[in-house]
C-alpha cells in the first residue's frame, strides 16, 4: 500500500473546513500534514507565499521545522491541498499514485475548468490507469489538489519568483501550457460546474477565503 503525505494550506487547523478537508485527504490514504498559512494583508499573497514555503521545504528535504516532523523526508512527490476540498467520487491513494509514473513535473487532481476554453485538453491512452487520463495544456484554474516532482517544485517556483502575477493557478496554467499535465479523473463532473477531477473544491459548502479578480485558488 502506498503512503504519502499531503499538505493541507490553512488559515486555522481546527476549523470546520480543515477538518473537513483533512478527513477528506484520510479516507483516500493520506499522511495529512497542516501548514498554517503564512500571514499577509492581502490573502492571494499569503497563498503564494505559502505554497512557495512548502516547495522550497520539500526541496530542501522535507525536514525543515515549517513541514514539521519531515515526513516528506524520501518523498518523491509533494501534494499540496487548499482546505475547501471534497470528493467527486471516492478514489484510493494506490490509484491517484499511478500517475506519477505516468507523469513527469506535476498532474492535477482537479481543475477548474474556463469554459469553453477545451481545445487545450486531450486524452491519452495509458493502459495501468483504469479510467481515461486527460491531458491539459491551458483553460485551466485553482490550486486546490496539486502534485509536483521534485524537478517540477523546483522549476515551479522558480516560475513564481519570476512572474508579477498574484494568483498561483494563473502561473500554473503558464507552466502547464509549457509542459502539460494529466489530471486525475478529468472525466468526473462535480456539482459545480466547471470543477472537474477526482478533487473539487466545494465553494457550496465552503466559501473562497480569497477575493477573485483573476484567480479561483
Amino acid at each position: 500500500m502506498a503512503k504519502r503525505t499531503a499538505y493541507l494550506l490553512t488559515c486555522n487547523i481546527e476549523s470546520k473546513r480543515t477538518q473537513f478537508a483533512k478527513s477528506v485527504l484520510e479516507r483516500v490514504g493520506f499522511d495529512v500534514q497542516p501548514f498554517v498559512a503564512i500571514p499577509h494583508e492581502v490573502p492571494i499573497l499569503s497563498h503564494r507565499q505559502s505554497v512557495v514555503r512548502i516547495m522550497e521545504d520539500f526541496i530542501q528535504g522535507g525536514n525543515s521545522s515549517n513541514l514539521g516532523n519531515g515526513s516528506n523526508l524520501g518523498q518523491n512527490w509533494i501534494y499540496i491541498f487548499e482546505d475547501d476540498i471534497n470528493l467527486s467520487e471516492d478514489i484510493s491513494l494506490d490509484e491517484i499514485v499511478k500517475y506519477e509514473a505516468i507523469s513527469d513535473r506535476l498532474f492535477l487532481l482537479g481543475l477548474c475548468e474556463l469554459w469553453p476554453n477545451r481545445a487545450g485538453f486531450r486524452r491519452i491512452s495509458e493502459p495501468t490507469i483504469r479510467h481515461p487520463v486527460v491531458n491539459c495544456k491551458r483553460g485551466i484554474r485553482g490550486f486546490h489538489a496539486v502534485a509536483f516532482s521534485y524537478s517540477g517544485a523546483a522549476e515551479f517556483v522558480q516560475w513564481s519568483k519570476r512572474s508579477n502575477e498574484k494568483y498561483l493557478d494563473v502561473i500554473l496554467q503558464a507552466f502547464c501550457e509549457k509542459y502539460t499535465a494529466n489530471v486525475v479523473r478529468y472525466d468526473l463532473q462535480s456539482r459545480i460546474k466547471g470543477h472537474r477531477g477526482v478533487f473539487f473544491q466545494d465553494r457550496e459548502r465552503f466559501p473562497s477565503t480569497i477575493p477573485s479578480d483573476g484567480g479561483s485558488s
